[in-house]
């Protein structure tokens, strides 16, 4: 932990990079269709007075991303970072590679990373990005020709730092490898999804980032709206999800900021993705910060969930 801001948001240190993140990122991936600029820049209003200072998009944001709609998350990021004067202060993660519809389009190949780069560069209205992550693997391109592209980046200044998103464990670890032997720029970051019902990656992919020094990102905290109160409170009595629910509304919690709070805790993450659609749905995440659960507490949690946990 690199300091403790007066509101509370903590801010860490990503693996072994130079990045200095806060516990909470914001995600983007709604903006430009289900959220328009006005209300976006809002919701990032609201976080930057919380405190926080990471922001996570994707060239292809918002979903579904058709060509209409795909770069508009990174177009309104740009254009907030602009007007607000702030992007000093920021540390910004966008992402190259995921397949769209477009012939010749997506994947991560050389001459894609390096067009794709500058694009997201005009769209977001700077001359870095912070974090670029290689979002999906690319099974027609070597991870060698990848890496050197990365790597080329790093090396003119358009990007500080490489990672992945949702990178299986094989794969995750052929890239570490590569990287090692080529004497490459490496993945400082790893962003994949992680929660009470979601922990998969406790059994190799955490391990392997504390081998690596690799910054762990978690994403998808609420397990895709599952563990909010209002889903949960809706459930089948026997279900894990109401019964959990239950529980921490018994100890006077939110299910919701038990759930974000709960992956802030984990020593291993470094910081923790979390979207709105709303302004006050981001305030009302953000009393997850600060919240204290103590052991038993915790200890019934996992009693409640127990096999049913999920994968």
């Amino acid at each position: 932990m690199r300091g403790l801001p007066e509101n509370g948001v903590k801010i860490k240190r990503l693996g072994h990079t130079p990045l200095d993140v806060s516990e909470v990122c914001l995600g983007t991936m709604p903006f430009g269709n289900r959220v328009d600029e006005r209300t976006a820049f809002a919701i990032m209003d609201v976080a930057y007075a919380a405190g926080v200072r990471f922001f996570d998009t994707a060239d292809v944001y918002p979903p579904p991303g058709t060509p209409a709609l795909r770069g508009r998350s990174e177009q309104i990021v740009g254009s907030w970072l602009k007007r607000r004067g702030v992007r000093a202060q920021m540390v910004l993660a966008t992402k190259v590679g995921k397949p769209t519809d477009e012939p010749g389009a997506g994947g991560l190949s050389r001459s894609h990373i390096l067009r794709a780069c500058d694009a997201s560069l005009r769209r977001l209205q700077t001359s870095w990005i912070d974090l670029y992550l290689a979002h999906v693997p690319d099974p027609t391109t070597s991870v060698d020709e990848t890496l050197a592209a990365l790597h080329e980046l790093v090396r003119i200044g358009k990007v500080r730092c490489i990672g992945c998103s949702n990178f299986p464990t094989a794969g995750f670890v052929q890239w570490l490898r590569t990287a090692q032997s080529l004497g490459t720029a490496s993945f400082g970051a790893s962003q994949e999804p992680y929660n009470l019902l979601i922990r998969d990656l406790e059994h190799q992919t955490m391990p392997l980032c504390a081998v690596y020094g690799v910054g762990m990102v978690a994403h998808s905290p609420l397990a895709g709206g599952r563990l909010t109160d209002s889903y949960a409170a809706s459930q089948p009595g026997d279900d894990p999800i109401y019964k959990l629910w239950q529980l921490v509304s018994q100890r006077g919690h939110s299910l919701t900021h038990v759930a974000v709070n709960w992956v802030l805790s984990r020593p291993a993450i470094a910081s923790t993705v979390v979207g709105a659609s709303r302004p006050e749905q981001l305030e009302d995440t953000l009393g997850a910060i600060g919240l204290t659960l103590d052991a038993h507490l915790i200890e019934a949690i996992e009693e409640t969930l127990g096999k049913d946990r999920g994968p």
